[in-house]
C-alpha cells in the first residue's frame, strides 16, 4: 500500500469466491471492471482461483459548506432511489424526529442518529428471529440489541425518514496486519456493513453507527504460526500459481531485447528472495522453546508435502482455470452448462458431437439422424449461441425455457 498520484495505491490478492465483487477502499477506480447502476464494481467472471489487481483510491472529505449548510437540492432520480421506504410506523418516524430535534444542518442530523444508535443500542451476533412484523422496529423497540446490518438498516430508515438520501453498504473492514509479510489479510469474519449520505458536492460520505467491539483474543504462538502459513502460501500464489505463460513470454522478449535490463530485473529479484529469507529466519528465531519448534517443524513438513502435491497437479489446474476464465460472464457459463446437458442426452442415444463441429452444424445432424429431438435441441441451440458467442443476457424466462426443453428431450428419449 503507497500513495501516488491516483490517490491510494494497493496491490490485492483475492482467494476464489462465489461472488464477482472486486473490493477496494472507498472510493476506488478500476480499469477492467464493470459498474452496475448503484456504482457496485465487479468482473464480467467468478474468480475460480486467486488473483491480483491493484486499485487506486482517493480520500472523500466533507465540504465545509457543506457541513454547516442547512438545505440542499437533489436531482429527481437521486429523490426517488435514495429517499424511497418501506412502510415505515410512526414510531420510527417520531423516534427520528426526536433525535435530531436539536440538530440544524443534514449533516448534524446524521451525526446524532448515528451516535443515538451507537450510545443506546447493544451489539450482539445473537438475535434471534424477529418478534414483530418489521425488523427496524424489532431492533429499535424490542431486543435494542444486533449487528452491523441492523445498525446500518435502522439509520438508513430514519435518515430517509427525515429527507435526507442514504445508503446502506455491505464491505470489509481493513482485516488483520500480517507483520511477516507486511500486508493486510482480510477475511469473512471481517465483512462489515455501513452507511453513506449524500452530499451533493462532497458525494457519499461515510456514517458507521455501529458500536465499536473488541477482538476477541487469540493465542500469540497460534497467530505468529498462521502469519507465516499466510504469508509463505502468498508467496507461493504469487511466484508460482500466477506465473503464467504471458509472464514467460514477457521474459524471454525482455531477455532478446533488453539483455541487460533483465540482468538487473533478475538481480532484483533474487536481492527480494534473499531479503525474504532472512527476514523469515529472524522471525523464526523468536520461537525459541522445544514445543514451538516441533510445531514449526511439522508445519513445515507438511507445506512441503502440499507443494509437491500442488506442483504435480498444477498444470491441470491451470489449464481448467484458463478454461473457466473463457466464459466472460455467469450467463455464459450456465449455457454452457445447460448445452451441455443437452449434448450428455443426445450421446445417450447415439448421437454424438464430433469436437469440431460447430453447434448449428451438429442440430442440422440430429435432425437428419433424430428427427423427433430437433423441436428440442434447435431452440436449445439457438439459445446457446446467442448467450455463448452473442453475449446476451439469459433471463429467468430463458432459464425455464431451458429446463422444459431439456424435460421435453428426456421424454423424447424414453420414447
Amino acid at each position: 500500500m503507497k500513495r501516488s498520484s491516483c490517490g491510494l495505491s494497493f496491490p490485492t490478492t483475492m482467494a476464489p469466491s462465489r461472488k464477482a465483487c472486486t473490493f477496494g477502499a472507498q472510493p476506488t477506480t478500476f480499469t477492467t471492471v464493470l459498474v452496475d447502476g448503484m456504482g457496485d464494481l465487479y468482473m464480467p467472471y467468478h474468480p475460480n482461483a486467486r488473483f491480483q489487481y491493484s486499485a487506486y483510491s482517493t480520500a472523500t472529505r466533507l465540504h465545509e459548506q457543506e457541513r454547516t449548510g442547512t438545505a440542499f437540492t437533489y436531482p429527481a432520480h437521486v429523490r426517488k432511489q435514495y429517499l424511497q421506504l418501506p412502510e415505515v410506523s410512526q414510531s420510527v418516524a417520531d423516534l427520528a424526529r426526536g433525535v435530531v430535534r436539536q440538530a440544524t444542518t443534514p449533516y448534524e442530523m446524521a451525526v446524532a442518529v448515528e451516535r443515538h444508535l451507537r450510545e443506546t443500542y447493544r451489539y450482539s451476533l445473537d438475535v434471534g428471529t424477529a418478534v414483530s412484523v418489521s425488523p427496524v422496529d424489532d431492533f429499535l423497540f424490542t431486543r435494542k440489541s444486533g449487528y452491523c446490518e441492523h445498525y446500518a438498516t435502522a439509520m438508513v430508515v430514519m435518515l430517509r425518514v427525515l429527507g435526507i438520501p442514504a445508503r446502506l453498504v455491505t464491505g470489509f473492514l481493513h482485516g488483520e496486519w500480517n507483520d511477516f509479510g507486511n500486508y493486510y489479510t482480510v477475511r469473512q469474519r471481517d465483512a462489515h456493513a455501513w452507511v453513506e449520505v449524500l452530499f451533493p458536492r462532497s458525494g457519499w460520505i461515510t456514517f458507521d453507527p455501529t458500536p465499536s467491539v473488541p477482538a476477541a483474543g487469540s493465542n500469540p504462538l497460534w497467530s505468529r504460526l498462521g502469519s507465516v502459513v499466510d504469508s509463505i502460501r502468498l508467496k507461493w500464489d504469487r511466484l508460482v500459481i500466477l506465473y503464467s505463460f504471458r509472464d514467460q513470454l514477457a521474459i524471454a522478449q525482455d531477455i532478446r531485447e533488453r539483455g541487460d535490463t533483465v540482468r538487473v530485473q533478475v538481480a532484483g529479484w533474487l536481492a527480494t528472495a534473499l531479503r525474504w529469507a532472512a527476514t523469515a529466519r529472524t522471525r523464526l528465531a523468536e520461537l525459541r522453546s522445544a514445543s514451538e519448534w516441533l510445531l514449526v517443524g511439522t508445519l513445515v513438513g507438511c507445506l512441503g508435502l502440499v507443494g509437491l502435491i500442488a506442483i504435480a497437479r498444477m498444470r491441470g489446474r491451470l489449464w481448467n482455470g484458463r478454461r473457466r476464465l473463457m466464459l466472460h460472464t455467469p450467463w455464459q457459463a450456465a449455457a454452457v452448462r445447460l448445452y451441455g446437458q443437452m449434448l450428455r442426452l443426445l450421446e445417450s442415444r447415439g448421437v454424438s458431437k464430433a469436437a469440431g463441429a460447430a453447434p448449428l452444424e451438429f442440430a442440422r445432424l440430429v435432425n437428419r439422424e433424430w428427427p423427433a429431438a430437433d423441436r428440442f435441441v434447435g431452440p436449445l441451440t439457438e439459445l446457446y449461441c446467442r448467450v455463448r458467442f452473442g453475449q446476451a443476457p439469459l433471463s429467468s424466462e430463458d432459464l425455464r425455457q431451458a429446463d422444459d426443453l431439456l424435460a421435453g428431450l428426456r421424454a423424447v428419449r424414453r420414447l
